[in-house]
């Protein structure tokens, strides 16, 4: 894992475990501060654009970041480096090629947003793959664990995996 992907990751934590909650694990997995242009667009309209549109994942991705680290210096949080046992979550990783199917959004009481996305506040990589829009990495807390494996499990197509490693 690459200097930047470790200050990445460790913000990510930083900030999820400042902020995520199982209990609400759709509003508290999106900061409207960490919201990126993309998934401010109506719902119908956003997976398209992330499609259609090769370079707007790895944007999203790096304007999360961005804001991200805005925010933690802002709050004063501390962002303390994250072992290999990632500080009790997982890595994921979606393809974003979703068939929309809304199935996920339930069992992972709001995770995955109503096209299999998980929430925006978790995203911390862009890696770019085959498929010209990548595929986006994300930190699942602890709590959270659970819930993105039911969705993974209702989710008919394979676009989201847990990471066996990152690099």
């Amino acid at each position: 894992m690459t200097e930047k992907v470790a200050l990445r990751l460790a913000e990510t934590v930083a900030w999820c475990n400042h902020r995520a909650r199982a209990d609400d694990a759709d509003t508290s997995t999106r900061s409207p501060a960490l919201c990126p242009q993309v998934m401010a667009l109506p719902q119908r309209q956003r997976l398209s654009w992330l499609l259609d549109h090769p370079g707007e994942p790895q944007a999203a991705v790096e304007f999360v970041c961005q804001a991200r680290r805005r925010e933690l210096a802002r709050l004063g949080i501390p962002v303390p480096p994250v072992g290999p046992d990632l500080a009790g979550g997982r890595v994921l990783f979606t393809t974003i090629d979703t068939d929309s199917c809304e199935a996920a959004t339930g069992p992972s009481n709001g995770y995955y947003d109503l096209d299999d996305l998980p929430g925006w506040d978790t995203w911390f990589w862009h890696r770019p793959t085959d498929r010209p829009w990548g595929a986006i990495y994300c930190w699942v807390p602890a709590q959270f664990v659970e819930l993105a494996q039911r969705g993974m499990d209702v989710i008919p197509v394979q676009s989201v995996e847990w990471a066996e490693s990152l690099g």
